[in-house]
This record gives C-alpha cells, sequence and structure tokens, in this order.
C-alpha cells in the first residue's frame, strides 16, 4: 500500500497500478487515517493535513481503480486502555 501512496504522491496518473499485481479481482485495499481531518486539535497542523490528504486520495482513487477494485479509509476511535 505504501507504494500505492508513494506513486500517487509523486504524480502518478494511475493510482491502482501499485497494487493491481497483488489484489485481486473484485479486492479491497484499506487505509488507516485519524479523526483529524474531522475534529483538529490544537498543534495537529501536520496530522490534520494529513488526515485530509488521505481522504482526498481515497476518494480520488475510488473512481479511478480498475476491474471492480475498491479502497476503503477507515478512522478508528482511540481506544484508552483494556480492561480484563
Amino acid at each position: 500500500m505504501a507504494v500505492l501512496v508513494g506513486k500517487q504522491a509523486h504524480g502518478s496518473d494511475q493510482p491502482g497500478s501499485g497494487g493491481d499485481p497483488i489484489i485481486k479481482e473484485n479486492g479491497s485495499f484499506t487505509l488507516v487515517s485519524g479523526v483529524l481531518n474531522d475534529e483538529p486539535i490544537f498543534a495537529g497542523v501536520a496530522a490534520s493535513t494529513v488526515s485530509g490528504a488521505l481522504e482526498g486520495f481515497v476518494r480520488a482513487s475510488a473512481i479511478e481503480l480498475p476491474k471492480g477494485l475498491r479502497i476503503n479509509l477507515v478512522n478508528p476511535t482511540i481506544l484508552e486502555g483494556i480492561r480484563t
């Protein structure tokens, strides 16, 4: 997936090309982001920027992926600890 994101960040015109040989037809890419795009915090400019860029990348890539491939972005909540 880093290849896919790296190629897109450097201007690739085929964002799905990095994963095509690995992902089967009708397969799915899943990227993990954070909530700072929607809920920014003080001193979180860099993290908010990355979160927003990932969302834009996923939206734009979704319409360009070939062969029924899908791309998803998930924003898990923060876990504070595990109770046993």
